[in-house]
């Protein structure tokens, strides 16, 4: 280490790590594969860093961040749709633009790494290597999990201008609250305009890979609940966020463009201003939570009709407990309750084929003329004793 270090959380480090410059962590960081930093580094977001990583330009990381081998099928960390999120966001208010100036932080280190040094030409050539294919069909190895074939630069990131990893839209409206890099920067689409939003927790839940649609009611609860969030808070939230990404990406914030834009953006009240949408999102929420009300007291009403287990500190309520609701529910109830490994998961289809004896039979036989290729066999050299023979 050679510049300086501040830390307010935990920070867990298990492989080599080199570092020449400033770094301010302040959310959960794990450093499990080498690392190399020469540039300014800003964590506020519990961060994962999986596999061998050079940050050569300055990185801010405000959402949580998982840096991974790409060698996944798309599959494995893809996101269950749950619908369109029901939170108010307020994020269509003006925020600090970047200056159109010719000389600011990002033009100043592509024209290093561009211009001055190669270093962006060599990382672009170096990542694009392409690596030996794995002996199996596309086909069954998409069945368990992984890519059939992958580029060198699927097994390291470097960073090479100003960047900030935070939550951003996609092009079917959904934030992604979860970063996995270099996937998402592979698979996702993200929304043109591309600027960072506030992520609420029930963005994270959505973010979730494989999480079940069981979770639904509960991710709504979340979304009624934010939605109780003053319009100002999201708003200056929202501005917040924006001055961090400007700044991070290497631009020079135009207040003076910022405070006209907000002026007329403050005469114009167009349909997302929080004068108009904080109203119209409060009735909606007091209009399900009298829904929400009308139901518990219905629910009340047909537990009153049976009979209750009432618990006690026996030993045997667990026992007295599970009767209950075995009596209670019955078989074809059981049978409607939402599952946590739902039949048609990939994960839980994968698991039965797995079971099957001769999943991988025809593979095996590529698999050892693979493994026996002089890429990975070694020559054995003659005892000393053979040769003397």
């Amino acid at each position: 280490t050679g510049g300086p270090l501040f830390f307010g959380c935990p920070f867990f480090v298990n492989a080599v790590t080199t570092s020449l410059s400033f770094e301010l962590i302040l959310g959960d960081t794990y450093i499990l594969a080498p690392e190399l930093i020469l540039a300014p580094v800003h964590i506020v977001a519990p961060t994962f860093l999986l596999m061998p990583h050079a940050i050569l330009a300055p990185a801010t990381i405000v959402t949580p961040l998982f840096v991974t081998p790409d060698i996944f099928a798309d599959w494995v960390l893809e996101r269950t749709d749950f619908g369109p999120s029901k939170v108010k966001r307020f994020d269509g208010a003006p925020r600090i633009p970047a200056k159109d100036a010719k000389v600011d932080p990002a033009s100043l280190v592509n024209f290093i790494y561009s211009d001055v040094t190669p270093v962006n030409e060599i990382a672009a050539t170096v990542q694009a290597q392409e690596l030996p294919s794995l002996p199996l069909s596309t086909k069954k190895a998409e069945a368990i999990g992984l890519r059939r074939s992958i580029a060198l630069g699927d097994l390291f990131l470097i960073v090479l201008a100003p960047t900030v990893v935070c939550a951003r839209k996609t092009i079917e409206g959904n934030v992604r609250a979860i970063v996995f890099l270099p996937f998402d920067a592979r698979t996702t689409n993200f929304h043109p305009e591309n600027k960072c939003v506030v992520a609420y927790p029930s963005d994270v839940l959505r973010d979730i890979p494989q999480m079940p649609k069981a979770l639904a009611p509960a991710i709504r609860l979340f979304e009624s609940a934010e939605n109780l969030i003053p319009p100002s808070v999201k708003v200056a939230a929202n501005q917040v966020l924006g001055l961090v990404q400007v700044v991070g990406e290497g631009g020079i914030p135009d207040i003076p463009k910022w405070v006209s834009s907000l002026i007329a953006y403050a005469k114009e009240e167009p349909e997302d201003h929080p004068e108009r949408e904080g109203k119209s999102g409060e009735t909606r929420f007091r209009g399900s939570q009298v829904e929400s009300s009308e139901g518990a007291n219905k629910n009340a009403t047909v537990r009153e009709s049976k009979n209750e287990f009432k618990p006690s500190n026996s030993v045997h309520d667990f026992q007295r407990a599970v009767a209950f609701v075995t009596e209670n529910i019955g078989q074809e109830g059981a049978e409607k309750l939402p599952s946590l490994f739902p039949k048609d998961s990939r994960i839980v289809k994968l698991a039965y084929e797995m079971t099957n004896g001769d999943f991988f039979s025809e593979e095996m036989s590529s698999l050892m003329s693979f493994a026996d290729t002089s890429l990975f066999r070694k020559e054995m050299k003659p005892e000393r004793g053979n040769e003397a023979s």
